[in-house]
């Protein structure tokens, strides 16, 4: 079978490998947790929707708090981190891999939603909203 107009094929084919990465069909993490000072640095698993991974926790105290993002709950993957204090609302560059934490300045019964972009392991886009 002799395709006639191989152009157009080959012109939907390649539209359709461009919406299967938009739509991260294959790439991204499986899972995404988050841990820090807010729930004692156990492992709360994050919630992905369109392409991002979230979690929302309330502070028990003001403080400077602490956190980092992982792929794992046990510390055997990756974790990203700015590495310093992050402002509220604002997009920032979490770095991987980091070693150092991210600090914010939470008030006591607040909620922070944590919020990173689902990725294939290099540096990502995240912020954080205070409520």
């Amino acid at each position: 079978m002799r395709l006639k107009n191989k152009p157009a094929y080959f012109f939907i084919l390649i539209c359709f490998i461009i919406f299967l990465f938009c739509n991260n069909i294959f790439a991204g993490q499986s899972n995404m947790y988050y841990r820090g000072n807010i729930n004692g640095w156990s492992a709360d698993s994050m919630i992905k929707t369109g392409g991002i991974w979230k979690k929302t926790l309330q502070a028990a105290v003001s403080e400077a708090s602490i956190f980092k993002i992982a792929n794992t709950n046990n510390w055997t993957g990756i974790d990203w981190s700015t590495g310093g204090v992050l402002s509220f609302n604002v997009a920032a560059t979490f770095f991987q891999p980091n070693g150092g934490n991210t600090t914010i300045n939470t008030v006591a019964t607040r909620y922070y939603t944590f919020s990173i972009a689902d990725n294939d392991g290099g540096n990502v886009s995240g912020a954080v909203l205070e409520t």
